[in-house]
């Protein structure tokens, strides 16, 4: 009790403002992580593209194999719109800034799955 007293006693003497241990931001964003199906698979399946249209994903087909892992891993996907946005705010960007509309469709520019996993739900 009395170590707790004293912490918030420091933190009112630095005007509210605390510094969050290293340890405990890696353990909330495995948290984080661990309790989101959109950032699990991104941590787990996808990969960051060098932009070229050659590693280019469709959006479809990434919500596709979204869909199919956490099917795969008893989770109940999220609704492509949720998807995308979870995307967004992971990788800091707008839909419009990390996709390029073309005939087919919205493409990821950077955002690629994993060329194992791609392989293994080409025809699903």
């Amino acid at each position: 009790m009395y170590k707790a007293i004293q912490v918030a006693k420091s933190v009112v003497e630095r005007g509210y403002k605390y510094t969050e241990p290293k340890s405990q931001a890696e353990m909330r964003a495995q948290y984080r992580s661990d309790n989101n199906s959109v950032l699990s698979f991104l941590h787990e399946c996808c990969e960051m593209g060098d932009g070229s249209t050659n590693t280019w994903c469709s959006a479809q087909t990434l919500y596709r194999i979204y869909s199919r892992w956490c099917s795969d891993n008893g989770r109940r996907p999220k609704s492509s719109r949720e998807f995308r946005n979870q995307i967004c705010e992971e990788l800091n960007g707008t839909f419009s800034d990390l996709t390029k509309h073309r005939k087919a469709g919205n493409f990821y520019k950077t955002l690629i799955p994993k060329k194992k996993l791609k392989q293994s739900t080409e025809n699903f």
